[in-house]
This record gives C-alpha cells, sequence and structure tokens, in this order.
C-alpha cells in the first residue's frame, strides 16, 4: 500500500525538513559536551553497547536489567 504523497518530491520535501529541523538540535548538544554518534544500522546487541558505553561514561547507567543477549525474530511473511 502507498500514501498518496508517496513521490520523490515529497520524499525531499521531508528529508530537507528533517534536516532543517535536526542540525540545530544536535549542534546544541555538541556545543554542550552532550551529544554522542550511534550507528543504529549496526546490530541490536551492538547499538545496546554502544549505548551503555555512553551512558557509563556520562554516569547515567539505565536501571534496569542488561539482557546479555539478543534475539531478534523474523517478520513474519505474508500469506499468498
Amino acid at each position: 500500500m502507498r500514501r498518496s504523497d508517496d513521490n520523490a518530491e515529497v520524499l525531499q520535501k521531508r528529508l530537507q525538513t528533517y534536516h532543517t529541523q535536526t542540525t540545530p538540535v544536535i549542534e546544541y548538544y555538541k556545543r554542550r559536551g552532550i551529544w554522542s554518534k550511534v550507528n543504529a544500522e549496526l546490530p541490536a546487541d551492538v547499538v545496546w553497547y554502544q549505548l551503555l558505553g555512553i551512558f557509563s561514561r556520562t554516569g547515567h547507567l539505565p536501571q534496569a536489567e542488561i539482557p546479555t543477549s539478543f534475539s531478534v525474530k523474523a517478520p513474519k511473511k505474508a500469506e499468498a
């Protein structure tokens, strides 16, 4: 299913709006030394440990139980 506004022109405008609104926020936190980049394209366990490293450097470790392994389930296939 496609949205009625799902086209290249609208996508370019959405991306431009995203960058226009996000860049100042990133710069704000960078100037304060509290911004960290996380590559969320990596496997979930790698991202989690990147986040733990960031939190431990800032002294803000999560209080929740830390998982020792991850189980990523594949999405269910659509029936034909």
